[in-house]
Parts: structure tokens; C-alpha cells; sequence
């Protein structure tokens, strides 16, 4: 699966936008300035795959 991809000046940019996640993507690869790649996803999405982790492995952290 392919994440959509901005640039760190991008991200700095609109992070505090209210529509972010919509607009850039949930995840979203974040291709920074010194070459790495970041992903970034929302608070909720992670709650949400953790819970779901858990759910399958049964397994409590």
C-alpha cells in the first residue's frame, strides 16, 4: 500500500490544520529535509490499531 507523501516543509506548514488528516492523508509518509521518511498518523488511528493488535495477538501491554 502506498501512503501519500508531502514534504517537511509541507507538514510544518499544516499540521495545526483542522481538515489535515483529510486533506494530506491518515497515515501519511512526511519526506523530510535530510532524506529520511517519517509516517504520521492520527492519535485515534493508533489508539484504534493498537486496540486491534491486542484483539488478535490477545495480548495485553
Amino acid at each position: 500500500m502506498m501512503l501519500p507523501m508531502i514534504s517537511e516543509k509541507e507538514f510544518c506548514e499544516h499540521i495545526e490544520d483542522d481538515d489535515f488528516p483529510i486533506r494530506y492523508g491518515n497515515p501519511v509518509c512526511i519526506h523530510t529535509n535530510d532524506g529520511q521518511l517519517l509516517v504520521c498518523m492520527t492519535y485515534k488511528l493508533y489508539e484504534r490499531l493498537l486496540e486491534r493488535k491486542e484483539q488478535v495477538t490477545g495480548n495485553e501491554l
